[in-house]
């Protein structure tokens, strides 16, 4: 699945699977579309497969919900999906992302 940016800060964004677990964290800019990979599944043909859980493109800004756009804000975050698969979307932290590195 794709999220497209529209909000004034960066996210990270993560797609889950009840199954699987969660894909791995991508960081988003403002004005980014970017695909955000499903969680790891197996191996074929020599290369790793990810759960493929949507064609549809998410939006992310700062105004009201509407259709396949959803708001997001500083210090809060934004959960898709149902009892099966989703995706989270939440504000960038700096802590988040240094802390991962160490």
């Amino acid at each position: 699945m794709k999220v497209k940016n529209n909000a004034s800060f960066a996210v990270i964004a993560i797609a889950w699977d009840y199954r699987f677990g969660f894909g791995e964290e991508v960081a988003i800019e403002p004005g980014e579309t970017l695909e955000v990979p499903g969680p790891y599944v197996g191996e074929m043909g020599g290369g790793t497969c990810t759960l493929h859980l949507s064609d549809v493109t998410y939006e992310c800004h700062e105004g009201a919900d509407e259709a396949n756009i959803f708001h997001i804000s500083a210090g809060h975050q934004c959960a898709l999906g149902n009892d099966q698969s989703g995706l989270t979307i939440r504000h960038y932290s700096e802590d988040l992302l240094t802390e991962k590195k160490k």
